[in-house]
Protein backbone atom coordinates (compact mmCIF):
# COMPACT_ATOMS: atom_id res chain seq x y z
CA UNK A 1 0.00 0.00 0.00
CA UNK A 2 1.17 3.54 -0.55
CA UNK A 3 0.95 4.38 3.61
CA UNK A 4 3.52 1.31 4.22
CA UNK A 5 5.64 2.72 1.17
CA UNK A 6 5.71 -1.43 -0.42
CA UNK A 7 4.54 -1.39 -4.07
CA UNK A 8 1.71 -3.59 -4.48
CA UNK A 9 2.74 -5.22 -7.83
CA UNK A 10 6.15 -6.39 -5.72
CA UNK A 11 6.34 -10.04 -6.24
CA UNK A 12 8.57 -12.42 -3.89
CA UNK A 13 10.85 -14.57 -6.50
CA UNK A 14 12.40 -18.00 -5.55
CA UNK A 15 15.90 -18.00 -4.48
CA UNK A 16 16.87 -21.38 -4.78
CA UNK A 17 14.72 -24.71 -5.78
CA UNK A 18 15.54 -27.75 -3.19
CA UNK A 19 14.47 -30.99 -5.31
CA UNK A 20 12.76 -32.96 -2.35
CA UNK A 21 12.68 -36.65 -3.50
CA UNK A 22 13.33 -36.07 -7.11
CA UNK A 23 16.46 -38.36 -8.00
CA UNK A 24 14.19 -41.32 -6.76
CA UNK A 25 12.75 -44.00 -9.03
CA UNK A 26 9.32 -44.13 -7.08
CA UNK A 27 6.65 -41.98 -8.68
CA UNK A 28 4.27 -42.19 -6.41
CA UNK A 29 4.52 -38.54 -5.78
CA UNK A 30 4.71 -39.04 -1.93
CA UNK A 31 8.24 -38.96 -1.94
CA UNK A 32 8.35 -35.34 -3.37
CA UNK A 33 5.90 -34.53 -0.17
CA UNK A 34 7.74 -32.57 2.86
CA UNK A 35 6.21 -32.47 5.98
CA UNK A 36 8.42 -29.85 8.01
CA UNK A 37 11.90 -27.70 7.06
CA UNK A 38 14.75 -27.66 9.71
CA UNK A 39 17.31 -24.65 8.87
CA UNK A 40 20.98 -25.47 10.67
CA UNK A 41 20.37 -24.65 14.47
CA UNK A 42 23.97 -23.05 14.12
CA UNK A 43 22.48 -20.59 11.93
CA UNK A 44 21.57 -18.53 15.16
CA UNK A 45 21.45 -14.59 15.20
CA UNK A 46 22.96 -14.64 18.48
CA UNK A 47 26.05 -16.39 16.55
CA UNK A 48 25.85 -14.77 12.95
CA UNK A 49 28.46 -12.51 11.48
CA UNK A 50 26.08 -10.50 9.85
CA UNK A 51 27.07 -12.11 6.41
CA UNK A 52 23.96 -14.69 5.65
CA UNK A 53 26.01 -16.10 2.97
CA UNK A 54 29.33 -16.48 4.94
CA UNK A 55 27.26 -18.14 8.11
CA UNK A 56 25.26 -20.40 5.21
CA UNK A 57 29.47 -21.50 4.30
CA UNK A 58 30.57 -21.74 7.52
CA UNK A 59 27.66 -24.56 8.70
CA UNK A 60 28.56 -26.36 5.58
CA UNK A 61 32.35 -26.78 6.47
CA UNK A 62 31.88 -28.54 9.26
CA UNK A 63 31.90 -32.36 9.20
CA UNK A 64 28.66 -34.06 7.43
CA UNK A 65 27.75 -29.81 7.34
CA UNK A 66 24.39 -29.00 5.60
CA UNK A 67 22.47 -25.70 5.96
CA UNK A 68 19.19 -27.15 5.55
CA UNK A 69 16.99 -30.51 6.05
CA UNK A 70 14.07 -31.47 4.35
CA UNK A 71 11.48 -34.10 6.21
CA UNK A 72 9.39 -36.19 3.92
CA UNK A 73 5.67 -36.60 5.08
CA UNK A 74 6.24 -39.89 6.05
CA UNK A 75 8.73 -43.44 5.31
CA UNK A 76 7.95 -43.56 1.83
CA UNK A 77 9.37 -40.02 1.79
CA UNK A 78 13.31 -39.18 2.56
CA UNK A 79 15.07 -37.00 5.09
CA UNK A 80 17.86 -35.34 3.24
CA UNK A 81 20.33 -33.07 4.31
CA UNK A 82 21.39 -30.35 1.99
CA UNK A 83 24.05 -27.81 1.21
CA UNK A 84 22.70 -24.62 0.06
CA UNK A 85 25.65 -22.06 0.48
CA UNK A 86 26.50 -21.47 -2.95
CA UNK A 87 22.51 -20.05 -3.16
CA UNK A 88 23.20 -21.33 -6.95
CA UNK A 89 22.23 -24.89 -6.51
CA UNK A 90 20.88 -27.25 -3.81
CA UNK A 91 23.58 -30.12 -2.78
CA UNK A 92 22.61 -33.65 -1.56
CA UNK A 93 24.89 -34.12 1.66
CA UNK A 94 22.93 -37.11 3.64
CA UNK A 95 20.23 -39.06 3.30
CA UNK A 96 17.62 -41.76 4.43
CA UNK A 97 16.80 -44.14 1.74
CA UNK A 98 12.67 -43.74 1.62
CA UNK A 99 10.11 -47.37 1.96
CA UNK A 100 8.45 -47.99 -1.32
CA UNK A 101 5.11 -49.47 0.55
CA UNK A 102 3.23 -47.54 2.97
CA UNK A 103 4.54 -47.40 6.02
CA UNK A 104 3.75 -49.42 9.24
CA UNK A 105 3.62 -48.21 12.47
CA UNK A 106 4.84 -50.40 15.41
CA UNK A 107 2.64 -50.85 18.62
CA UNK A 108 3.63 -52.17 21.26
CA UNK A 109 2.41 -55.09 23.00
CA UNK A 110 -1.07 -54.46 24.28
CA UNK A 111 -1.54 -51.55 22.37
CA UNK A 112 -4.96 -50.44 21.27
CA UNK A 113 -4.27 -49.49 17.10
CA UNK A 114 -7.79 -47.31 17.21
CA UNK A 115 -5.48 -44.38 16.15
CA UNK A 116 -3.21 -45.62 13.71
CA UNK A 117 -4.96 -44.05 10.72
CA UNK A 118 -4.76 -41.14 12.15
CA UNK A 119 -1.41 -41.11 13.09
CA UNK A 120 -0.26 -42.46 9.62
CA UNK A 121 -1.73 -38.86 8.79
CA UNK A 122 0.32 -37.18 10.41
CA UNK A 123 3.54 -36.26 9.29
CA UNK A 124 6.75 -37.15 10.43
CA UNK A 125 8.60 -34.63 12.76
CA UNK A 126 12.29 -34.18 13.25
CA UNK A 127 14.51 -32.56 15.53
CA UNK A 128 17.80 -31.14 14.90
CA UNK A 129 20.35 -31.22 17.84
CA UNK A 130 22.08 -27.69 18.22
CA UNK A 131 24.56 -28.95 20.68
CA UNK A 132 25.62 -31.67 18.35
CA UNK A 133 25.04 -30.69 14.98
CA UNK A 134 25.78 -34.03 13.04
CA UNK A 135 22.52 -35.81 15.36
CA UNK A 136 18.76 -35.79 14.73
CA UNK A 137 15.86 -37.35 16.41
CA UNK A 138 12.75 -37.99 14.26
CA UNK A 139 9.18 -39.58 15.20
CA UNK A 140 8.49 -42.93 13.88
CA UNK A 141 5.28 -44.29 14.77
CA UNK A 142 5.33 -45.43 18.69
CA UNK A 143 8.69 -44.69 18.70
CA UNK A 144 11.46 -41.93 18.42
CA UNK A 145 14.44 -42.96 16.11
CA UNK A 146 18.31 -41.41 16.25
CA UNK A 147 20.38 -40.36 12.73
CA UNK A 148 24.18 -39.67 12.74
CA UNK A 149 24.36 -37.61 9.75
CA UNK A 150 28.30 -38.39 9.81
CA UNK A 151 27.71 -41.93 8.72
CA UNK A 152 25.35 -44.30 6.16
CA UNK A 153 21.61 -43.66 6.49
CA UNK A 154 20.76 -45.92 8.82
CA UNK A 155 19.10 -46.02 12.45
CA UNK A 156 21.59 -45.31 15.41
CA UNK A 157 19.37 -45.35 18.27
CA UNK A 158 15.81 -45.42 19.32
CA UNK A 159 12.96 -44.73 22.05
CA UNK A 160 10.87 -47.82 22.09
CA UNK A 161 7.20 -47.24 22.91
CA UNK A 162 7.57 -43.08 24.09
CA UNK A 163 3.92 -42.80 23.13
CA UNK A 164 1.22 -45.47 23.66
CA UNK A 165 -0.64 -44.46 20.02
CA UNK A 166 2.20 -42.44 18.37
CA UNK A 167 4.41 -39.58 18.72
CA UNK A 168 3.86 -36.23 17.54
CA UNK A 169 6.41 -34.52 17.79
CA UNK A 170 10.30 -34.34 19.63
CA UNK A 171 12.34 -31.41 20.33
CA UNK A 172 16.05 -31.19 21.76
CA UNK A 173 16.46 -28.58 24.80
CA UNK A 174 18.51 -25.99 23.26
CA UNK A 175 19.97 -25.40 27.15
CA UNK A 176 20.41 -28.89 28.33
CA UNK A 177 21.95 -30.90 25.71
CA UNK A 178 20.85 -34.23 27.60
CA UNK A 179 17.11 -33.16 27.61
CA UNK A 180 14.51 -34.22 24.98
CA UNK A 181 10.56 -33.40 25.33
CA UNK A 182 8.21 -35.57 22.91
CA UNK A 183 4.50 -35.47 22.57
CA UNK A 184 2.14 -38.16 21.45
CA UNK A 185 -1.33 -39.23 20.75
CA UNK A 186 -1.72 -40.13 24.24
CA UNK A 187 -2.41 -36.61 25.83
CA UNK A 188 1.03 -37.05 27.45
CA UNK A 189 4.65 -34.42 27.10
CA UNK A 190 7.94 -36.31 28.22
CA UNK A 191 10.88 -35.10 28.85
CA UNK A 192 13.68 -38.10 28.40
CA UNK A 193 17.44 -37.65 29.32
CA UNK A 194 19.86 -38.89 26.95
CA UNK A 195 23.18 -39.00 28.80
CA UNK A 196 23.03 -42.73 29.43
CA UNK A 197 21.77 -43.48 25.40
CA UNK A 198 24.29 -41.15 23.97
CA UNK A 199 27.27 -42.74 26.04
CA UNK A 200 26.37 -45.91 24.80
CA UNK A 201 26.39 -44.66 21.10
CA UNK A 202 29.56 -44.20 21.11
CA UNK A 203 30.85 -47.71 22.65
CA UNK A 204 29.35 -49.23 19.73
CA UNK A 205 26.31 -51.06 21.30
CA UNK A 206 23.71 -48.51 21.12
CA UNK A 207 21.08 -50.87 19.09
CA UNK A 208 21.46 -54.22 17.60
CA UNK A 209 19.08 -56.26 15.77
CA UNK A 210 19.52 -59.73 15.17
CA UNK A 211 18.92 -61.42 11.47
CA UNK A 212 15.23 -62.65 12.28
CA UNK A 213 13.74 -59.64 11.52
CA UNK A 214 10.44 -60.41 13.51
CA UNK A 215 12.25 -60.24 17.12
CA UNK A 216 14.01 -57.71 18.36
CA UNK A 217 17.13 -57.59 20.85
CA UNK A 218 17.74 -54.37 22.66
CA UNK A 219 21.52 -54.09 23.60
CA UNK A 220 20.74 -50.76 25.64
CA UNK A 221 19.18 -49.21 27.62
CA UNK A 222 15.89 -46.84 27.32
CA UNK A 223 17.17 -43.11 28.39
CA UNK A 224 15.20 -42.54 31.77
CA UNK A 225 12.25 -40.83 31.70
CA UNK A 226 12.93 -37.55 33.93
CA UNK A 227 8.90 -36.34 34.01
CA UNK A 228 5.17 -36.90 32.35
CA UNK A 229 3.25 -34.17 32.12
CA UNK A 230 -0.13 -35.49 31.93
CA UNK A 231 -3.84 -33.68 32.61
CA UNK A 232 -3.51 -30.88 30.28
CA UNK A 233 -4.78 -32.61 27.42
CA UNK A 234 -8.13 -33.93 26.88
CA UNK A 235 -7.34 -35.78 23.38
CA UNK A 236 -3.69 -35.84 21.74
CA UNK A 237 -0.81 -33.51 21.97
CA UNK A 238 0.52 -32.75 18.87
CA UNK A 239 3.72 -30.42 19.34
CA UNK A 240 6.04 -30.40 21.65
Amino acid sequence: SAASGVSTSAKLEPVLTIPHGQNLSSTSGWEQRVGQILWNPLLHPNSSSGDALMDLAETSSHEGGGNIITVGWDARSPITLWDISSMSEAKEVWSTKPENETPSFRRGRGRLDRFSGLNSALPRRASWDPHEGSHILVTAGVDVVAYDMRCPPREVGVIRSAHRYGVTDVCHNHLQSNVVITSGMDGIVKFFDLRMHLSQRSSGAYLDTSMDTSVEVDRYTPPPLLKAVRGGHSHWAIRA
